[in-house]
């Protein structure tokens, strides 16, 4: 059985060091008094989501971790659930070992949870009209249209959902005024000028499991 998929163990990541052009990305601010450690995403193709966290916003392998065989409903899929827990790395030359070893108290990490499934499950965003819930997830980079043509660029068929620039209302992302709906907006849809200002620094993807991430500027003026 190949490293990877050993059951109960925590494998070290091996990834290359951060891009230098992402830099500087964060889920939460280390300077921050947060205590927020991690968010969870179930994911249905590591292979893409980890090209889009790792690659695209500058995330780093802490450890993967394969909980065993659970009972699955197909016994022709194989049910190894894994987890893969992703950072980023206070520092280019910060390991995955000592990463792991500040696990705890780390802020800003990410954990994306994969379970072998049929191919046509879908996970729902919570964007969906009839169907809100979770929003999006936010990150911090210096540069939001840089940031932008860097995940256009290391992932072809990212869903840009909002660009920089932009403040129409169907781009707003509220379930049931926005996107998503054949709707766009009327003359008796009143967004504050204030309200435009901030948004038009802000851009919006689609990860590949069509959750929504938000790209926010060090500075919002």
């Amino acid at each position: 059985m190949a490293e990877e998929f050993i059951p109960g163990a925590h494998i070290l990541g091996s990834d290359p060091p951060q891009p230098a052009e992402t830099v500087g990305y964060r889920l939460v601010n280390p300077h921050t008094p947060s205590n927020q450690n991690h968010l969870m995403l179930r994911i249905k193709n590591p292979e893409k989501s980890l090209q889009f966290y790792k690659e695209g916003l500058g995330f780093r392998t802490i450890f993967t971790f394969n909980t065993g065989l659970w009972t699955s409903s197909s016994p022709s899929v194989p049910n190894f659930r894994k987890v893969y827990y992703l950072g980023h790395p206070n520092s280019p030359e910060e390991t995955s070992t000592e990463m792991l070893q500040t696990l705890g108290t780390r802020k800003g990490l990410l954990e994306l949870y994969h379970i072998p499934h049929d191919e046509t499950m879908r996970y729902e965003s919570g964007n969906v009209p009839g169907v809100p819930g979770f929003g999006h997830v936010g990150f911090t980079v210096p540069n939001v249209a840089a940031a932008l043509e860097r995940l256009k660029k290391v992932c072809p068929e990212v869903k840009v959902l909002k660009d920089v620039g932009v403040d129409k209302f169907e781009t707003m992302g509220v379930p049931g005024l926005g996107v998503g709906e054949e709707r766009a907006g009327t003359e008796n849809d009143i967004v504050e000028e204030g309200y435009k200002k901030v948004f038009r620094q802000l851009a919006f993807v689609e990860d590949p499991d069509g959750y929504w991430v938000e790209l926010v500027p060090e500075v919002v003026v």
